[in-house]
């Protein structure tokens, strides 16, 4: 094996120019150390492909971690107990689930295409919000549509409030199963208060459902309102508008968390404006090339 120009799996967004691995130098080196303090015999050096070369051999041969993401999680880098490599250097395994049905359909690519639990879904975007670029974005996780009912988090956010603390653009995504249901069908919710874009978006283009409806509205009166629902200030208002997006993208039914997250994903990229969500989020695009970013987002375990 050698660490070539481009061949790696996806790694953490925070690492936009890979080279050969997602890995840094020096986290090669901590990699090497903790080898060498369990009596394997490894070089020391500069050589970053000489390195990883070497890391390779021994962690197939003693430890069977066939690729480098792997690495992380043999028991000598566990005990190193370096956050930044064990969550910050890859992006989340995909799902066991996607390999399983790889092997029950013989294999068939068309096996991988199943939905996204909540826990896929919370651990990309946990790792977006760990970029320092969107250190003032806050992602509230996936959430069922009663989540006023089971008293979630979600239920106590203040746009105003998030603002006083340095937020000023927030992420959810709504399954429209209540919290004791299966799931049906995720949808998504991002704002800013700086551009004043409060978007709802649907894979399907529909309206939101009616909870949603009513979280909008309080965000509005929030932003107009503030903490105790009195009036503020002209010029300490937040104007809020909401809008949604019309287009129906997907036409299987797999990819609807994949959608969920593109939106929200994209939006953090952009200007975050409702040109912006136009462009990305009202603009089609076919199942086929959603389910793509799956390689792009999870590491896929089964290869």
């Amino acid at each position: 094996m050698s660490c070539m120009q481009g061949v790696h799996e996806p790694c953490h967004p925070r690492i936009r120019k890979p080279d050969c691995t997602c890995y840094s130098l020096e986290q090669l080196k901590k990699i090497a150390a903790a080898l060498r303090n369990e009596g394997h015999t490894i070089g020391a050096g500069n050589d970053k492909q000489k390195l990883w070369r070497a890391i390779d051999t021994i962690a197939r041969q003693h430890y069977g971690a066939l690729k480098d993401w792997a690495w992380k999680d043999i028991r000598p880098v566990r005990k190193l107990n370096d956050a930044e490599l064990t969550h910050m250097t890859f992006r989340p395994r995909a799902p066991k689930v996607w390999t399983l049905h790889v092997q029950k359909e013989g294999g068939s690519e068309q096996g991988r295409y199943v939905w996204l639990s909540n826990f896929d879904i919370d651990a990309v975007m946990a790792q977006y919000e760990q970029l320092k670029d969107h250190s003032g974005f806050k992602f509230y996780k996936s959430v069922p549509i009663d989540f006023e009912k089971i008293g979630d988090p979600l239920s106590k956010m203040n746009i105003v409030e998030l603002r006083s603390r340095g937020i000023t653009s927030f992420g959810v995504i709504f399954n429209l199963d209540t919290h004791d249901l299966p799931g049906s069908h995720w949808v998504a919710v991002f704002g800013d208060s700086d551009t004043g874009l409060l978007a709802f978006f649907d894979s399907y283009g529909k309206l939101p459902d009616r909870e949603i409806q009513e979280f909008m509205a309080k965000i509005v009166v929030q932003g107009l309102c503030g903490y105790d629902g009195k009036s503020m200030r002209a010029e300490e208002q937040i104007e809020m508008t909401p809008v949604w997006n019309k287009t129906r993208h997907q036409f299987q039914g797999f990819a609807c968390g994949l959608y969920s997250l593109y939106c929200i994903i994209t939006l953090l990229g952009s200007d975050r404006s409702l040109q912006a969500f136009n462009r990305h989020c009202c603009q089609r695009i076919d199942d086929q090339t959603m389910n793509e970013f799956r390689r792009a987002w999870y590491i896929d375990a089964g290869k």
